[in-house]
C-alpha cells in the first residue's frame, strides 16, 4: 500500500544486494534500509560487506552481511 509520498510501504521485507560492499551496491542497501527492509548485504569481500552493513545498523536499520560468490553457483 503506498505511503503519503505515492510510496510502497516496504517496512518488514528483506532484499539481498550483491556488490553491496561498495559502490553502487551499497547506496542501493543504504537506500533500501531507509525505506525500512533489512538488508542482506552480500559481497565477495567480507570486510567491506560488514563495514556497510554496520554504517547501516549505526543509522538505526537492520542489516547482515553476506560472504558470497554470485559467479560461483555452489557459492550462491
Amino acid at each position: 500500500m503506498p505511503d503519503d509520498n505515492g510510496r510502497d510501504d516496504l517496512s518488514g521485507r528483506v532484499a539481498l544486494v550483491t556488490g553491496a560492499g561498495s559502490g553502487l551496491g551499497r547506496a542501493t542497501s543504504h537506500l533500501l534500509a531507509l525505506q525500512g527492509m533489512c538488508v542482506m548485504l552480500a559481497d565477495i569481500n567480507r570486510g567491506r560487506a560488514e563495514e556497510a552493513a554496520a554504517a547501516i545498523r549505526d543509522a538505526g536499520h537492520e542489516a547482515h552481511a553476506l560472504k558470497i560468490d554470485v559467479a560461483d553457483p555452489d557459492a550462491a
